[in-house]
């Protein structure tokens, strides 16, 4: 017969311990082509992730926003346009 256990009865015990004394001794910046991200953050291309007002506050934050593609180009490029920063704000297209 199987004993079942409590979830309050078990206890993960780490095997691997990090030689790393902090997270703020580690970089997290990563490359995307030519463009250095502070975080390795890109925002997913979609109509209810990203845009170009949210994609130009993830440039602030070191990250990569991409214009959702659920709209005309026309209109990709006018909120491309008006948010762009530092040429950081990308845009999808079909």
């Amino acid at each position: 017969m199987q004993k079942s256990l409590e979830l309050s009865e078990i206890s993960l015990v780490p095997t691997v311990v990090s030689e790393v004394p902090s997270r703020n001794d580690i970089s997290t910046t990563s490359k995307l082509g030519n463009i250095e991200l502070k975080i390795p953050i890109i925002a997913a291309p979609m109509k209810d992730v990203c845009n170009g007002e949210f994609g130009s506050k993830l440039i602030d934050l070191g990250c990569f926003g991409l214009i959702h593609r659920f709209c005309s180009i026309e209109s990709q490029i006018q909120e491309y346009l008006k948010n762009k920063k530092l040429g950081l704000l990308g845009f999808a297209v079909l």
